[in-house]
């Protein structure tokens, strides 16, 4: 009897957990899914957190910095919205009034774009936030004010922006353990370390040099100078076998262009698929690249031991990748070349952070492996702009 009531309160206890694990059902309403419908049609992304949680996340960075008002007013239509991502996008102080209503959000991105003090007060009632990234704007000290009501709040970064230390602490005194990420504020720019590199002309003096040898050439000159087979040259003229040989493949080549040309016909749905496809990558990366950053920034405790997590590599992998997904976006050059400068500029950066960490942290090989991604990206550049 006694195993019986044992298995009994065990089950039942087993089937409250689960419940108490299944998130709570998002029903959209009609105007929730024309709003749906319309973001996804703007170029908007909608996804599920999870194939067991029908949450939502929205992200506009695929829209190529054509992001309107209309885009925002959309959102507060929206049942379970807990994820928005507008990195990136030409976002004002103005335009952050659509927010207001989306108390359920979560985590927010908002790095690289034009808001100010003045916006983050439109923030104010998001008490639900737990992640926030300002990086890249003009908000300081004064705009966090708008930010203490925000209790859950874990993770806050503002690289690059006018916040100081006296500002960060003062938030963290109204907010305790909320973790504020200030960037890389010393250490060396790799920029001196690049100049140095570049003030290394040795193969380059090698190089003229060599060409300065002009004897191969007078060589060559003294071959020309022996006509006296004029009949073998003119047998070797009289032979076009080889240029027809060259029509034929350039047939061929006219052919695969064609083949190119009508292999995704226009405005068929197959481009069409190829072509959300390519921005979902350009997305996924952009996203993975700034987790591995955040992850590669921070340290837990393992006993009394300190440990850094994350890894140079992992970010130097996922900004590879994002780099190929923008360059798979495009054949313009100009447009290769501002993506490859970026990537330059994030390689540059994680430089500059791997220096600034303390050396008990770091492998040794760590500072030569950054300093290799920085080299590997200036290279790449260097031979785009010489195309």
């Amino acid at each position: 009897m006694s195993k019986r009531m044992s298995l009994t309160l065990l089950a039942a206890l087993m089937i409250g957990l689960a419940t108490a694990q299944t998130p709570d059902p998002v029903v959209q309403t009609e105007a929730g899914k024309k709003a749906l419908a319309k973001i996804r049609q703007l170029g908007g992304l909608v996804l599920e957190l999870a194939q067991n949680d029908p949450h939502l996340e929205v992200s506009y960075l695929q829209i190529d910095g054509k992001l309107s008002d209309e885009h925002l007013a959309l959102l507060k239509e929206l049942k379970g919205l807990v994820h928005l991502d507008l990195r990136g996008q030409p976002v004002t102080d103005a335009q952050l009034i659509h927010l207001k209503p989306l108390t359920e959000l979560t985590h927010l991105h908002l790095e690289n774009t034009k808001i100010t003090d003045k916006g983050l007060e439109n923030l104010k009632g998001l008490v639900n936030l737990e992640y926030l990234n300002l990086y890249g704007t003009a908000v300081s000290d004064a705009g966090l004010a708008n930010l203490e009501g925000m209790k859950k709040l874990k993770r806050l970064y503002l690289w690059q922006t006018k916040v100081t230390e006296a500002g960060a602490a003062k938030l963290k005194k109204a907010i305790p353990g909320v973790d504020i990420n200030l960037g890389i504020t010393e250490g060396p720019p790799p920029v001196i370390v690049a100049k140095k590199d570049e003030k290394k002309p040795e193969p380059k003096a090698v190089a003229k040099k060599d060409e300065k040898k002009p004897e191969p050439t007078a060589v060559a000159k003294k071959d020309e100078k022996k006509p006296e087979p004029k009949a073998v040259a003119k047998k070797d003229e009289k032979k076009p076998e080889p240029t027809a040989v060259a029509k034929k493949d350039e047939k061929k080549s006219d052919a695969k262009t064609e083949v190119k040309k009508t292999d995704p016909p226009k405005g068929t749905k197959a481009t069409e698929e190829i072509a959300a496809l390519l921005k979902a990558r350009v997305t996924v990366a952009e996203k993975a690249y700034h987790e591995a950053w955040e992850e590669f920034g921070q340290t837990q405790k393992f006993g009394n031991s300190l440990v850094l997590l994350g890894k140079p590599e992992d970010v130097h992998i996922w900004s590879v990748r994002w780099l190929q997904a923008q360059r798979a976006l495009s054949t313009k050059h100009e447009e290769h070349v501002a993506a490859l400068e970026a990537h330059l500029q994030r390689m540059t950066e994680l430089q500059k952070r791997v220096k600034s960490i303390s050396k008990d942290l770091l492998q040794p090989r760590m500072e030569s492996e950054a300093e290799w991604y920085r080299l590997e990206a200036q290279l790449w550049l260097a031979k785009e702009k010489a195309r």
